[in-house]
């Protein structure tokens, strides 16, 4: 699978995971530091993760790099 299905894959995902929640996607993808907001990010993340999407992946699709991502999924708001 090339990066770019991967990444088309995970972004499905992630729409799947964000209308789950209840947040919408605006709100997830925004800079805001927002408590709920950063536990819901780190949910949907450390998910995309197990499922075995690459850091670098979930970075793209959250607009974020991807140690943020691997931040976001070591620590979040534990």
């Amino acid at each position: 699978m090339t990066k770019e299905q991967s990444i088309e894959k995970c972004l499905e995902r992630f729409d799947e995971l964000v209308s789950e929640g209840p947040h919408s996607r605006i709100h997830i993808l925004s800079r805001r530091r927002y408590a709920p907001l950063v536990r819901e990010r780190s949910r949907i993340a450390k998910i995309l993760r197990a499922e075995g999407y690459s850091y670098p992946v979930i970075g793209e699709v959250m607009i974020r790099d991807h140690t943020s991502i691997m931040h976001l999924i070591r620590k979040g708001l534990e």
